[in-house]
C-alpha cells in the first residue's frame, strides 16, 4: 500500500490517528464514534464533546448514472478567521481536529446512508464544514491519505 507509509510518515503525531481511523473503517476492535450532535459541546459526566458539523449531499441516481454521496466534513471546532459572514467565525476557535475524527465523520455518513435511501458508498469528500483546513495541515493531510487508502478515493 503506497499510502500506508506516506500517512505515517507526513502525519508524524497523527500516525496513532490514522492507525483508529483505520480501525474504524474496517470495523477491528474500535467502538463506532458517537453520532453528531447539534450545539458547539455537550457535557456528558465530567468531561465536554466537542461537535462537529458534517453534511451529507446525497445525488439520487438519474437517467442511467450511479447515486453519489458528498460529504462535508469540518477539520476544526469554531475557526480562527472570525469571519463575520460565517456563523462558525463567529463562534471563535475551539479545537483542531485529529485524522481520526475527521475519518469518523465519513464512517458516520456510510453507515447512515441506508437510512437516507441509499445503497452506495461515499463517492466524494470536501473540506467545507467547520475551520479552515490549512489551518490544521497535518491532520487534515493524514486525512486525506486515510481517505486515499482506506476509501479509495482518487487523490
Amino acid at each position: 500500500m503506497p499510502h500506508q507509509a506516506s500517512c505515517e510518515a507526513s502525519a508524524g503525531s497523527e500516525r496513532s490517528s490514522c492507525t483508529r481511523g483505520r480501525a474504524i473503517v474496517a470495523g477491528e476492535g474500535a467502538e463506532p464514534p458517537r453520532a453528531p450532535q447539534s450545539g458547539s459541546a455537550v457535557a456528558q459526566g465530567s468531561k465536554s464533546i466537542l461537535v462537529v458539523e458534517t453534511v451529507a449531499i446525497v445525488h439520487q441516481p438519474e437517467r442511467g448514472t450511479q447515486g453519489r454521496i458528498c460529504v462535508c466534513v469540518s477539520s476544526q471546532v469554531g475557526c480562527k478567521m472570525g469571519c463575520t459572514f460565517c456563523a462558525t467565525g463567529t463562534m471563535g476557535f475551539q479545537d483542531n481536529l485529529g485524522a481520526h475524527e475527521i475519518l469518523e465523520q465519513v464512517w458516520h455518513v456510510e453507515r447512515a446512508a441506508p437510512t437516507l435511501g441509499c445503497h452506495w458508498r461515499v463517492s466524494n469528500v470536501v473540506f467545507m464544514g467547520m475551520g479552515e483546513p490549512l489551518n490544521n495541515y497535518r491532520p487534515v493531510l493524514a486525512s486525506l491519505h486515510g481517505l486515499v487508502e482506506l476509501w479509495a478515493m482518487p487523490p
